[in-house]
This record gives C-alpha cells, sequence and structure tokens, in this order.
C-alpha cells in the first residue's frame, strides 16, 4: 500500500509530502495505481521547481520520496499542490486498498 502523508503548517499551507511503500495493485511496471500517484506527485513538485514557486528539498528512494516546501512562495504552488492532494484523494478513493492518505 502507498502512504501518502501531508504536512500542514498552522494557516494550512503544505509544507511536506512523504510517499512511502508500493501500491501493490499489480506486477511492477504495470501497476496503474502506482504509474498514477508517481505521476501527480513529480507533475507537481517538477512544476513548482522549474517555475521557481518555492524551493523544494526533495529525497527519492525506492519505495520512499519525501518533498519538504519552502512556506516562502508563489501562490502556484499553493494551487499545484492542492490539485496534487485533489488527485490522490480521488485514487485512495477508488483504490482504498492502494492507497492511504494521513494529513498532520
Amino acid at each position: 500500500m502507498i502512504m501518502f502523508k501531508i504536512c500542514r503548517e498552522d494557516g494550512g499551507i503544505i509544507t511536506e509530502l512523504t510517499v512511502r511503500g508500493h501500491a501493490e495493485y499489480a506486477n511492477k511496471g504495470r501497476d496503474i495505481v502506482c504509474a498514477a500517484a508517481t505521476t501527480a506527485l513529480w507533475m507537481a513538485v517538477s512544476h513548482i521547481e522549474r517555475a521557481s514557486l518555492a524551493k523544494v528539498k526533495t529525497v527519492d528512494e525506492e519505495g520512499y520520496v519525501n518533498c519538504i516546501i519552502s512556506p516562502q512562495r508563489e501562490e502556484g504552488a499553493d494551487v499545484l499542490l492542492d490539485a496534487l492532494v485533489e488527485c490522490m484523494r480521488a485514487l485512495a478513493a477508488q483504490y482504498p486498498k492502494n492507497l492511504f492518505i494521513t494529513e498532520v
């Protein structure tokens, strides 16, 4: 199961994302849940970095990704992060045995 953790500051802005585990929906290379979650995460994080909307520190290891997002950011960063969260929520609703979300 993929564990997707969202950390927010008191004001509600997302400051950290952690993704751990594997979806185990299908064999490696054929897992649509893993592909969808991975694509959503990297689309948002990559665009935030490339467009210089916020500074992002990323650790990317097998079965683990951690992204710390600077609280000093452009508004577009929050739009992308909110879209990412909504995408992950939709995936978790459709595949509850493969993706679990926590928010702190």
